[in-house]
């Protein structure tokens, strides 16, 4: 499997009825708000087996701080969510900075996400306001962060 490409998460996708039968509604109802954030990226979405869901958004372009100009970026939603953070966030394994920087805190390299080696990139959201601050929100302030790494 090449990291950063789609081939890494073949198969892993289930359809909306799938996820809204095995996993809380809220819980399928923020992965419906991930997709409707981001309509021209391919969003895969499957059962963690306890009412959350993983979440992968393909082809997310990481800005022009980095080698590679993409990743996917995923994470969990938990079953308790919206009352829980979506914490962490990962993305391709061999991500390395354009300035030959370490790729250092808060990326943490030699990862694992659903089985897939990853870089997890920790930004908890300690103040979060459930109902306000989603999984898509979420997402969207963790890919504004990497992109604005330089």
């Amino acid at each position: 499997m090449t990291p950063g490409l789609a081939s890494t998460w073949l198969g892993q996708g289930v359809s909306d009825e799938e996820l809204t039968a095995a996993t809380n509604a809220p819980v399928a109802q923020a992965v419906a708000e991930v997709r409707q954030a981001f309509p021209d990226n391919t969003v895969l979405a499957w059962p963690d087996g306890q009412g959350g869901a993983h979440v992968v958004i393909q082809d997310v372009a990481l800005g022009s701080g980095w080698v590679e100009p993409t990743s996917w970026i995923g994470f969990m939603i938990s079953y308790a969510y919206p009352d829980v953070d979506c914490y962490p966030h990962y993305v391709r394994p061999d991500m390395q900075r354009v300035a030959g920087l370490p790729v250092e805190i808060p990326f943490h390299p030699g990862n694992v996400f659903a089985g897939e080696p990853a870089t997890m990139v920790s930004r908890a959201s300690n103040r979060r306001i459930p109902g306000l601050d989603t999984a898509a929100r979420k997402a969207i302030s963790v890919i504004n962060f990497i992109q604005g790494q330089s």
